[in-house]
């Protein structure tokens, strides 16, 4: 942002930037350039069938499962798993049969410690067939600064589904609540 202030009896500039959780005031150094964490990509979230996301209830109404599909990382899914293995689980379908060939999580505004570590994603193409690993993910370190994105996590051999299944089984601290913001869905520009 930029604003204007007088000082001492003289109008001055004042410049602004917040970048990385990093506030500077007075002129900004020129800051790095982030690559796009998912260009050569496309987002999938319009393909995504909304009113079929279920999983384990939120902690409260502004925790439930639907907002880590809703393109913004200000919202999240907290939630106390119900699992007797202490695991908890989103399904979802897609509008049709979808190649997702990475994702990527964003993390929440508080307590990295309930940041996901390791979870397992499942495809299937109709609701009798099993489940068929995709992806699985141990030791994921996902970022402890908030609202940010982890790492892209590339499907070895991605084909297509229509439904789709994610369990986490850990957490960073082994704690009783799991939370994270996004997950972003993604599929190779041709």
């Amino acid at each position: 942002t930029e604003s204007e202030a007088v000082v001492d009896g003289v109008k001055t500039h004042f410049e602004r930037v917040i970048k990385n959780q990093t506030c500077y005031y007075g002129n900004a150094p020129d800051l790095p350039v982030i690559p796009d964490k998912f260009e050569g990509y496309n987002k999938l979230y319009s393909m995504i069938d909304q009113p079929s996301v279920t999983g384990d209830e939120g902690m409260k109404k502004t925790n439930r499962v639907q907002l880590i599909f809703d393109n913004d990382v200000k919202t999240k899914w907290c939630v106390r798993p119900t699992a007797e293995d202490g695991s908890v689980t989103v399904t979802w379908a897609m509008s049709e049969k979808v190649r997702i060939d990475a994702y990527a999580l964003s993390t929440a505004n508080d307590w990295p410690d309930r940041n996901p570590d390791a979870w397992c994603i499942y495809g299937k193409n109709s609701e009798e067939e099993e489940w068929t690993l995709i992806h699985k993910a141990t030791k994921a370190g996902l970022p402890k600064e908030l609202f940010t994105y982890s790492d892209v996590f590339k499907v070895e051999d991605p084909k297509e589904y229509k439904h789709y299944k994610m369990t986490l089984t850990e957490n960073f601290n082994n704690r009783d609540l799991y939370q994270f913001s996004e997950l972003v869905l993604l599929q190779n520009k041709d």
